[in-house]
Protein backbone atom coordinates (compact mmCIF):
# COMPACT_ATOMS: atom_id res chain seq x y z
CA UNK A 1 0.00 0.00 0.00
CA UNK A 2 1.10 3.19 -1.09
CA UNK A 3 -0.27 7.08 0.28
CA UNK A 4 -0.57 9.10 -3.28
CA UNK A 5 -0.07 12.02 -3.40
CA UNK A 6 0.33 13.81 -6.54
CA UNK A 7 1.06 17.52 -7.20
CA UNK A 8 1.90 19.98 -9.85
CA UNK A 9 6.00 19.99 -10.41
CA UNK A 10 5.53 23.97 -11.11
CA UNK A 11 3.13 25.10 -8.61
CA UNK A 12 2.79 22.14 -6.06
CA UNK A 13 -1.15 21.92 -6.05
CA UNK A 14 -2.71 18.64 -5.78
CA UNK A 15 -4.08 17.04 -8.77
CA UNK A 16 -5.97 13.57 -9.54
CA UNK A 17 -4.24 10.57 -10.51
CA UNK A 18 -5.03 7.57 -12.75
CA UNK A 19 -1.83 5.63 -14.41
CA UNK A 20 -1.18 5.99 -17.96
CA UNK A 21 -4.11 8.68 -18.49
CA UNK A 22 -3.54 12.00 -19.19
CA UNK A 23 -4.18 14.87 -15.81
CA UNK A 24 -5.97 18.04 -17.37
CA UNK A 25 -4.62 21.13 -14.50
CA UNK A 26 -7.85 23.27 -13.42
CA UNK A 27 -8.18 26.25 -11.20
CA UNK A 28 -5.39 28.69 -12.05
CA UNK A 29 -3.28 26.74 -14.48
CA UNK A 30 -2.95 27.53 -18.15
CA UNK A 31 -4.67 25.81 -20.72
CA UNK A 32 -1.32 23.35 -21.72
CA UNK A 33 -1.62 20.11 -19.83
CA UNK A 34 0.72 17.71 -17.90
CA UNK A 35 1.42 14.06 -18.35
CA UNK A 36 2.68 12.06 -14.58
CA UNK A 37 4.60 9.26 -15.24
CA UNK A 38 5.60 8.20 -11.76
CA UNK A 39 3.67 7.81 -8.15
CA UNK A 40 4.94 10.59 -5.87
CA UNK A 41 4.73 8.67 -2.66
CA UNK A 42 4.74 11.80 0.46
CA UNK A 43 4.42 9.68 3.45
CA UNK A 44 4.54 12.15 6.70
CA UNK A 45 7.16 10.66 9.08
CA UNK A 46 8.59 11.68 12.56
CA UNK A 47 11.97 10.77 13.71
CA UNK A 48 12.78 10.65 17.39
CA UNK A 49 15.63 9.77 19.23
CA UNK A 50 15.67 7.61 22.65
CA UNK A 51 18.07 5.70 24.70
CA UNK A 52 17.40 2.49 26.67
CA UNK A 53 17.13 2.06 30.29
CA UNK A 54 19.31 0.10 32.58
CA UNK A 55 16.48 -1.25 35.14
CA UNK A 56 18.80 -2.06 37.71
CA UNK A 57 20.35 1.07 37.89
CA UNK A 58 17.52 3.24 35.98
CA UNK A 59 20.53 4.89 33.94
CA UNK A 60 20.51 5.49 30.39
CA UNK A 61 22.02 1.98 29.50
CA UNK A 62 25.30 2.79 27.09
CA UNK A 63 25.75 2.15 23.77
CA UNK A 64 22.00 1.73 23.78
CA UNK A 65 20.81 5.34 21.48
CA UNK A 66 18.26 4.33 18.74
CA UNK A 67 16.18 6.34 16.73
CA UNK A 68 12.53 5.58 15.98
CA UNK A 69 10.77 6.55 13.01
CA UNK A 70 6.51 6.63 12.93
CA UNK A 71 4.17 7.45 10.43
CA UNK A 72 2.25 11.10 11.48
CA UNK A 73 -1.91 10.84 11.36
CA UNK A 74 -1.93 13.86 9.62
CA UNK A 75 0.67 15.79 7.03
CA UNK A 76 1.79 19.13 6.90
CA UNK A 77 -1.49 20.39 5.34
CA UNK A 78 -3.68 18.98 7.58
CA UNK A 79 -4.61 15.87 5.79
CA UNK A 80 -5.45 12.52 6.60
CA UNK A 81 -2.77 9.91 6.10
CA UNK A 82 -4.23 7.21 4.29
CA UNK A 83 -3.16 3.84 2.69
CA UNK A 84 -5.01 2.08 0.13
CA UNK A 85 -4.47 -1.76 -0.69
CA UNK A 86 -6.27 -4.27 -2.43
CA UNK A 87 -6.93 -8.20 -1.83
CA UNK A 88 -7.19 -10.49 -4.96
CA UNK A 89 -8.82 -14.25 -3.96
CA UNK A 90 -11.37 -16.45 -4.55
CA UNK A 91 -14.90 -14.42 -3.70
CA UNK A 92 -15.37 -17.30 -0.26
CA UNK A 93 -12.22 -16.47 0.52
CA UNK A 94 -12.42 -12.42 0.88
CA UNK A 95 -15.59 -12.65 2.39
CA UNK A 96 -13.84 -14.79 4.92
CA UNK A 97 -11.40 -11.69 5.85
CA UNK A 98 -13.76 -8.83 5.33
CA UNK A 99 -14.83 -9.39 9.16
CA UNK A 100 -11.27 -9.60 10.23
CA UNK A 101 -10.28 -6.97 8.74
CA UNK A 102 -12.58 -4.44 10.33
CA UNK A 103 -10.94 -5.95 13.75
CA UNK A 104 -8.05 -4.50 13.39
CA UNK A 105 -7.23 -1.55 15.28
CA UNK A 106 -3.86 -1.35 15.95
CA UNK A 107 -0.29 -2.33 14.15
CA UNK A 108 3.36 -1.48 15.03
CA UNK A 109 5.26 -0.99 17.71
CA UNK A 110 4.66 1.33 20.89
CA UNK A 111 1.06 0.38 20.92
CA UNK A 112 1.67 0.59 24.72
CA UNK A 113 2.35 3.87 24.16
CA UNK A 114 -0.78 5.02 22.15
CA UNK A 115 1.06 4.68 18.83
CA UNK A 116 -0.80 2.16 16.05
CA UNK A 117 -4.02 3.16 16.16
CA UNK A 118 -5.79 2.80 12.68
CA UNK A 119 -9.12 2.35 10.66
CA UNK A 120 -9.35 -0.05 8.25
CA UNK A 121 -12.69 0.53 5.76
CA UNK A 122 -13.09 -2.13 3.24
CA UNK A 123 -14.54 -1.05 0.00
CA UNK A 124 -16.15 -3.56 -2.86
CA UNK A 125 -14.85 -3.07 -6.09
CA UNK A 126 -17.67 -1.38 -7.55
CA UNK A 127 -17.46 1.41 -5.14
CA UNK A 128 -13.78 2.70 -6.87
CA UNK A 129 -13.57 5.67 -8.85
CA UNK A 130 -11.25 3.75 -10.99
CA UNK A 131 -11.84 -0.05 -11.03
CA UNK A 132 -9.96 -2.51 -12.66
CA UNK A 133 -11.64 -3.50 -15.59
CA UNK A 134 -12.50 -7.82 -15.37
CA UNK A 135 -9.96 -9.56 -17.14
CA UNK A 136 -11.51 -10.56 -19.86
CA UNK A 137 -11.59 -7.07 -20.96
CA UNK A 138 -8.20 -5.97 -20.36
CA UNK A 139 -7.86 -9.65 -22.83
CA UNK A 140 -9.05 -8.00 -25.50
CA UNK A 141 -8.34 -4.16 -25.22
CA UNK A 142 -4.67 -6.00 -25.23
CA UNK A 143 -5.30 -7.78 -27.94
CA UNK A 144 -6.70 -4.78 -30.12
CA UNK A 145 -3.79 -2.22 -29.14
CA UNK A 146 -1.65 -4.66 -30.19
CA UNK A 147 -2.71 -5.89 -33.44
CA UNK A 148 -2.71 -1.94 -33.84
CA UNK A 149 0.80 -1.53 -33.53
CA UNK A 150 1.41 -4.55 -35.53
CA UNK A 151 -0.42 -2.90 -38.40
CA UNK A 152 1.63 -0.05 -38.11
CA UNK A 153 4.68 -2.48 -39.04
CA UNK A 154 2.77 -4.22 -41.40
CA UNK A 155 2.33 -1.08 -43.41
CA UNK A 156 6.14 0.26 -42.81
CA UNK A 157 8.02 -2.70 -43.02
CA UNK A 158 6.12 -5.40 -44.50
CA UNK A 159 5.67 -7.66 -41.55
CA UNK A 160 3.35 -10.26 -42.25
CA UNK A 161 -0.07 -9.75 -41.02
CA UNK A 162 -0.75 -11.81 -37.64
CA UNK A 163 -3.23 -14.69 -37.91
CA UNK A 164 -6.74 -14.25 -36.50
CA UNK A 165 -6.43 -17.63 -34.16
CA UNK A 166 -3.19 -15.93 -32.26
CA UNK A 167 -3.89 -13.99 -29.02
CA UNK A 168 -1.57 -12.31 -26.78
CA UNK A 169 -1.33 -11.41 -23.13
CA UNK A 170 1.22 -9.85 -21.12
CA UNK A 171 1.90 -10.51 -17.14
CA UNK A 172 3.57 -7.98 -14.62
CA UNK A 173 4.78 -8.28 -11.04
CA UNK A 174 3.23 -6.82 -8.82
CA UNK A 175 5.75 -8.09 -5.86
CA UNK A 176 9.21 -9.53 -5.32
CA UNK A 177 8.75 -13.19 -6.70
CA UNK A 178 10.95 -16.82 -6.81
CA UNK A 179 10.34 -18.35 -9.80
CA UNK A 180 10.77 -22.02 -9.59
CA UNK A 181 10.08 -24.70 -11.91
CA UNK A 182 10.82 -28.49 -11.08
CA UNK A 183 13.16 -27.38 -8.58
CA UNK A 184 15.54 -25.34 -10.36
CA UNK A 185 15.06 -20.94 -10.54
CA UNK A 186 13.83 -19.34 -13.25
CA UNK A 187 14.31 -16.03 -14.66
CA UNK A 188 10.70 -16.18 -16.48
CA UNK A 189 7.43 -18.42 -15.77
CA UNK A 190 7.27 -20.87 -18.59
CA UNK A 191 3.78 -21.41 -19.60
CA UNK A 192 3.48 -24.46 -17.91
CA UNK A 193 3.78 -22.73 -14.68
CA UNK A 194 0.99 -20.63 -15.86
CA UNK A 195 -0.96 -23.88 -16.68
CA UNK A 196 -0.83 -24.00 -20.32
CA UNK A 197 0.31 -27.48 -20.95
CA UNK A 198 0.50 -26.43 -25.17
CA UNK A 199 -0.21 -23.99 -27.56
CA UNK A 200 1.04 -21.23 -25.66
CA UNK A 201 4.87 -19.70 -26.32
CA UNK A 202 7.00 -16.83 -24.04
CA UNK A 203 7.70 -14.68 -26.56
CA UNK A 204 9.60 -11.91 -24.50
CA UNK A 205 10.19 -10.56 -20.82
CA UNK A 206 11.66 -7.36 -19.39
CA UNK A 207 13.12 -8.80 -15.98
CA UNK A 208 15.24 -7.70 -13.04
CA UNK A 209 16.98 -10.35 -10.91
CA UNK A 210 18.27 -10.13 -7.54
CA UNK A 211 19.65 -12.50 -4.94
CA UNK A 212 17.56 -11.28 -1.77
CA UNK A 213 17.42 -13.72 1.80
CA UNK A 214 16.49 -11.68 5.09
CA UNK A 215 15.96 -13.02 8.66
CA UNK A 216 12.93 -15.03 10.44
CA UNK A 217 12.38 -13.25 12.98
CA UNK A 218 10.27 -15.86 15.24
CA UNK A 219 13.06 -18.80 14.35
CA UNK A 220 15.81 -16.14 15.02
CA UNK A 221 17.91 -18.01 11.82
CA UNK A 222 18.36 -16.31 8.51
CA UNK A 223 15.66 -17.31 5.65
CA UNK A 224 17.56 -19.24 2.91
CA UNK A 225 18.89 -16.65 -0.19
CA UNK A 226 16.79 -17.36 -3.73
CA UNK A 227 16.87 -16.21 -7.17
CA UNK A 228 14.40 -13.18 -7.22
CA UNK A 229 12.40 -11.65 -10.14
CA UNK A 230 11.98 -7.79 -9.24
CA UNK A 231 8.28 -6.12 -9.31
CA UNK A 232 7.64 -4.43 -12.56
CA UNK A 233 9.00 -7.26 -14.69
CA UNK A 234 6.80 -7.95 -17.66
CA UNK A 235 6.46 -11.30 -19.82
CA UNK A 236 4.74 -11.43 -22.89
CA UNK A 237 2.88 -14.22 -24.51
CA UNK A 238 1.33 -15.65 -27.50
CA UNK A 239 -1.66 -18.47 -27.63
CA UNK A 240 -2.50 -20.28 -30.90
CA UNK A 241 -5.07 -23.08 -29.44
CA UNK A 242 -6.62 -21.52 -26.62
CA UNK A 243 -9.78 -19.45 -26.62
CA UNK A 244 -10.31 -16.21 -25.32
CA UNK A 245 -12.55 -17.67 -22.42
CA UNK A 246 -10.30 -20.22 -21.44
CA UNK A 247 -7.72 -17.71 -21.41
CA UNK A 248 -9.59 -15.80 -18.96
CA UNK A 249 -10.26 -18.77 -16.58
CA UNK A 250 -6.71 -20.44 -16.23
CA UNK A 251 -4.75 -16.42 -15.67
CA UNK A 252 -7.57 -15.70 -12.99
CA UNK A 253 -6.08 -18.33 -11.00
CA UNK A 254 -3.12 -16.82 -10.87
CA UNK A 255 -3.98 -13.02 -10.26
CA UNK A 256 -5.75 -15.02 -7.24
CA UNK A 257 -3.35 -17.01 -5.74
CA UNK A 258 0.01 -15.48 -6.96
CA UNK A 259 2.96 -17.20 -8.26
CA UNK A 260 5.86 -19.07 -6.66
CA UNK A 261 6.06 -21.41 -3.11
CA UNK A 262 2.87 -20.51 -0.56
CA UNK A 263 5.50 -19.77 2.01
CA UNK A 264 6.60 -16.71 -0.18
CA UNK A 265 3.10 -15.96 -0.89
CA UNK A 266 2.66 -15.72 2.53
CA UNK A 267 5.89 -13.06 3.22
CA UNK A 268 3.77 -10.81 0.14
CA UNK A 269 5.92 -11.90 -2.50
CA UNK A 270 4.55 -13.34 -5.89
CA UNK A 271 1.14 -10.77 -6.95
CA UNK A 272 0.92 -10.99 -10.53
CA UNK A 273 -1.21 -9.37 -12.83
CA UNK A 274 -2.59 -10.23 -16.53
CA UNK A 275 -2.68 -7.24 -19.05
CA UNK A 276 -2.13 -4.22 -16.92
CA UNK A 277 -4.17 -1.08 -18.15
CA UNK A 278 -0.94 0.48 -18.31
CA UNK A 279 0.83 -1.24 -21.04
CA UNK A 280 -2.58 -0.80 -23.48
CA UNK A 281 -3.85 2.51 -22.35
CA UNK A 282 -3.03 5.59 -24.01
CA UNK A 283 -0.51 8.07 -22.82
CA UNK A 284 -2.90 11.08 -24.06
CA UNK A 285 -6.25 11.21 -24.28
CA UNK A 286 -7.31 14.44 -25.36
Amino acid sequence: PVLYKPRCPECGADVDHFPGVLVMLQGGHSAKTTRFQYDNALIPVKRSSHTAINRRRAVASDGQLYTQETIEPLDAERRRTIFRGAVHGAPEHIAALTPWLNRVSMIGRGQSRGLGHIKIDVMPIDKLDNPLPAIEARLEAFNKAFRAEWNFYEQTAGLAPLPEENLYFSLTLLAPTALMWQGLPQTAPPPAMLGFEDGVKLLRGFTEQRTMGGWHTGAGLPRRTQLITMAGSVFVYRSRSVNLKELAQTLKKIEEIGLGSLALRRQGRGRALVCLPFHYQSEVTL
